[in-house]
């Protein structure tokens, strides 16, 4: 895809051709054109799909998914355009790579160039509203754009209640379909939720499936709460700070709470969805379910999801109900994350620009498509080490840029470092065995698709943005930023 720009449509002759575009199309079909649908777009964030029940893992974590999957085609290739949040919405909103709409670990935010879904979905007739648990996605970030209407719940996140019926995220998404919907338009429902995302902290009858005793819960809990989720991967990589290196029982723990933190997802997801649909039952609904990245635990040696382009951050797990979407269908081709733009944009009737990466999930198959992703220089993630801790020789490895290429079976990741490997994932789905040799011609359109990897003496300095409290205290307790006051383990969790 090389370094291409992105298209630079000013938003009102992209407006202008929409309406155009819709008022030929519907002239075309008369009385007999079909309502345009509602269109709803739920992002779990950082669910990896071998956590999911929904997708064959054994843990019982996603009863409600697997469920919806009876009524929705299941994506089992399925890739994000990078392996954390922002540049993953960013592609999911515009259909662009990284490398085209820029939002990274470099710039930290998305620029006003691109054109964007709710943009063109407002052009198209459609009323947008977007509700986000995590700071990137946010109008600072510049992910918000187009949106009619935003929420941005991270700022109330610390006080979300546990129990379902009474879930923040489900009542606000609820109030505004009740209150605030115009009902003689479609609507664009965005909603991002965080709860598997650290800190892992689920209540009780969620995690009881994975815990031997609700002693080894609040063991679990406690433990997770001393070591915050900054320490876990700090202790990871630096190999020991503050009381000691990162054992595995401390993996053990943290895995099990966040298999209970899905659990309590799918639960909060099986309510929001039954709350969209009840509510807005006099149109059709287009339902996406997707994750927009995964999370490590020990695998290649990695915490968390940052400084990584294995399948464990970088596979997604996405399924569509609807109008065009086989219930109970498998689908294993490979799709990624930007696809979802063109996808929606064709289900609301609404024209696609050109020169975007994603290509709808409904078209035809194409065996030599390819798939690329970018982790950018790690500006922000070296940035979340205390700064007596950044210059350690211990990070010098995670001090690359990454480049993925993904064709058919075989994937390459390429390091700003020089270090390249290739794997087969047919044959080996964890990434344990690089394959030494490959035909050069493969070779040749791997590296191709990934690209060449930037040097960090080629990156311009990151432009990380200044953050109110609310803001600054979200992304504290998500583990982004290094936290001002340490909190003392509880002996009464949730």
């Amino acid at each position: 895809m090389g370094n291409l720009p992105p298209p630079r449509l000013t938003h009102a002759i992209v407006r202008i051709g929409v309406a155009i575009w819709l008022t030929v199309l519907a002239g075309c079909q008369g009385e007999a054109a079909r309502p345009q649908p509602n269109l709803v777009l739920i992002v779990l964030d950082t669910v990896g799909p071998t956590h999911l029940s929904a997708y064959g893992y054994p843990r019982p974590t996603t009863p409600y998914l697997e469920r919806f999957a009876k009524r929705a085609t299941r994506f089992d290739r399925a890739y994000s355009t990078s392996s954390w949040t922002l540049p993953a919405h960013a592609s999911a909103f515009t259909g662009l790579a990284p490398i085209r709409h820029g939002a990274d670990q470099i710039s930290q935010r998305l620029s006003s160039d691109p054109v964007m879904l709710a943009e063109l979905l407002t052009a198209a007739g459609y009323q947008p509203a977007g509700f986000s648990n995590n700071p990137w996605v946010s109008h600072k970030r510049g992910t918000a754009r187009g949106f009619e209407f935003f929420a941005e719940l991270f700022r109330t996140r610390h006080i979300l209640p546990y129990a379902v019926e009474r879930h923040a995220t489900v009542d606000a998404v609820s109030l505004w379909l009740r209150s605030q919907r115009d009902t003689t338009r479609p609507f664009f429902v965005f909603v991002n939720l965080t709860e598997a995302h650290a800190p892992y902290s689920p209540p009780w009858i969620y995690a009881e499936p994975f815990f031997e005793a609700k002693s080894d819960w609040m063991a679990a809990l406690n433990r997770m709460s001393a070591l915050l989720p900054l320490n876990v991967i700090r202790r990871n990589y630096l190999g020991g700070v503050e009381g000691g290196m990162l054992q595995p029982a401390d993996i053990e723990m943290a895995r099990n709470l966040y298999d209970g933190e899905i659990r309590y997802l799918d639960a909060i997801v099986e309510r929001l969805v039954g709350e969209i649909e009840t509510l807005a039952s006099e149109r059709p609904t287009l339902l996406f379910i997707a994750s927009d990245h995964g999370e490590n635990f020990g695998q290649h040696g990695h915490m968390g999801h940052a400084f990584s382009l294995f399948d464990s951050t970088l596979r997604i797990a996405l399924l569509a109900a609807g109008d065009g979407f086989d219930a109970g269908a498998t689908d294993d081709r490979l799709v990624q994350i930007s696809d979802l733009f063109p996808t929606i944009l064709r289900a609301a009737g609404a024209p696609i620009p050109e020169g975007i990466d994603g290509r709808e999930l409904r078209a035809p198959h194409d065996p030599e498509r390819g798939l690329s992703a970018l982790y950018a220089h790690p500006v922000q993630a070296l940035a979340t080490f205390p700064a007596d801790q950044r210059d350690s020789d211990t990070l010098d490895g995670l001090r690359r840029e990454l480049r993925a290429g993904i064709i058919g079976s075989h994937k390459l990741i390429r390091g700003s470092d020089g270090t390249e490997e290739i794997y087969d994932l047919l044959d080996d789905p964890d990434e344990q065995r690089p394959i030494e040799r490959v035909d050069e011609s493969l070779l040749g359109r791997l590296r191709a698709l990934a690209g060449s990897p930037r040097p960090a003496s080629a990156i311009e300095g990151g432009s990380q943005l200044e953050v109110d409290e609310e803001t600054r205290r979200a992304l504290e307790t998500m583990g982004y930023l290094q936290p001002s006051k340490v909190p003392q383990p509880s002996s009464d969790p949730p």
